[in-house]
């Protein structure tokens, strides 16, 4: 897994051995910071079951202000720590190992807002209504801000009151839906 752009270009991430955590694909990473842009630049991003947080590590390498990585995984965790300390970004990392469902409301009593959302859950579960109705109840996204959620192309998003549907994009089984802030 290696980062696409950025001042981090080419560096390889260290991935966890587990078969379990399924990186996202570079051409799938790609698309999403394409139609995301310059804009990342200064950003606050949440990184969802990060996995190796290869989408924030990515948005870090892009000029995002800062990254908070969440995963529930002992070994996705540890990776994430090796691949900020390899990067030596760990002043603009946080690392939180819960469940994305305590996270949420967690991170909105902190009083954290964040300009860009990536969730990246596991496929065909509930974990991603479960977590977009989380976040729909606990407002943690910036006026203008986006989700962005890397899921299965069997899987589909509906819009709840404080999102609404921006597009979709299709890779195969893969599909990334942004959403963005009704407010």
């Amino acid at each position: 897994m290696r980062i696409i752009a950025g001042k981090y270009k080419s560096r390889r991430l260290k991935l966890p051995k587990k078969k379990s955590i399924r990186p996202t694909m570079d051409r799938v990473k790609e698309t999403l910071f394409n139609v995301i842009g310059q804009d990342i630049s200064g950003k606050h991003v949440l990184d969802l079951c990060a996995g190796c947080g290869s989408l924030g590590f990515e948005a870090l390498s892009r000029g995002a202000q800062s990254v908070c990585f969440v995963d529930n995984d002992p070994s996705a965790i540890q990776c994430i720590k090796h691949n900020a300390e390899l990067l030596k970004a760990e002043d603009l990392v946080t690392i939180i190992k819960k469940s994305v469902l305590i996270v949420v409301p967690l991170l909105k009593s902190r009083n954290k807002i964040f300009d860009y959302i990536l969730f990246d859950p596991p496929y065909r579960g509930i974990l991603t209504k479960k977590t977009l109705m989380k976040l729909n109840q606990f407002d943690i996204l910036a006026p203008c801000g986006k989700i962005i959620i890397e899921h299965s192309a069997h899987e589909n998003i509906t819009e709840l009151e404080r999102f609404e549907y921006i597009m979709s994009k299709e890779f195969g089984e893969t599909r990334l839906t942004f959403l963005g802030s009704n407010h």
